[in-house]
């Protein structure tokens, strides 16, 4: 099962690729990412350091981003094993202004060994701002709802919400560019005490194809 989700999100960042030509940018990005993911009132805490790959393809209004976190995880209490976690990360943004869109995305995070914490299905609707600080840096941060989300371990949501910030380095018709963002989620559960918290500090390079 984990190598199909593997290779199901191997082939999503593939074809990206192939709307280059008709896509005005595509750029590629690396990243190391520092994860925190949480059952707050179960005190069910584990954090560790990982790395992904992601995609970036971008049209005069519109623009598409995936991306493929793995991170392997440390327990901060005895009563929950160490795990590894994957996650498939996907954006749809509409620019209906200069440098403000509206976003549409996906997340489905997944655990091993199962059931060593919950798996999560979500969909998000937001908005999210950008401006350039100089012609070689600029700033963007974003919000959404959470009005759908599925758990292993079974319930519904009944709130969720996100933050995110970042900052990118790199002209914007340059090759290379590097960029820093941090990413917050939060799902209440509505059967359940617990409420899920997911963090993730990212810093990679995005190279134009």
């Amino acid at each position: 099962m984990k190598r199909t989700q593997a290779l199901a999100a191997s082939g999503l960042l593939l074809s990206l690729f192939w709307t280059r030509l008709a896509a005005q940018e595509v750029r590629a990005s690396a990243f190391g990412a520092a994860v925190t993911n949480a059952e707050i009132e179960d005190t069910r805490q584990a954090r560790g350091l990982g790395g992904g790959v992601g995609a970036r393809v971008a049209f005069p209004r519109f623009r598409g981003e995936a991306a493929y976190l793995h991170a392997a995880l440390h327990a901060d209490y005895s009563s929950q094993p160490d795990y590894n976690l994957d996650q498939l990360d996907i954006y749809l943004t509409w620019f209906f202004r200069p440098y403000l869109g509206a976003q549409i995305g996906a997340v489905r995070r997944f655990t091993s060994p199962e059931f060593s914490a919950q798996d999560v299905g979500s969909l998000r609707l937001g908005i999210v701002s950008e401006t350039r600080l100089a012609t070689i840096a600029g700033v963007w941060a974003r919000g959404a709802y959470v009005p759908l989300a599925r758990f292993s371990g079974g319930g519904s949501t009944s709130l969720g919400l996100e933050l995110g910030l970042g900052v990118e380095v790199g002209r914007l018709d340059g090759r290379l560019q590097g960029f820093a963002a941090f990413e917050y989620q939060r799902l209440d559960r509505s059967d359940a005490d617990a409420a899920l918290q997911f963090s993730v500090g990212q810093a990679g390079i995005r190279l134009r194809l």
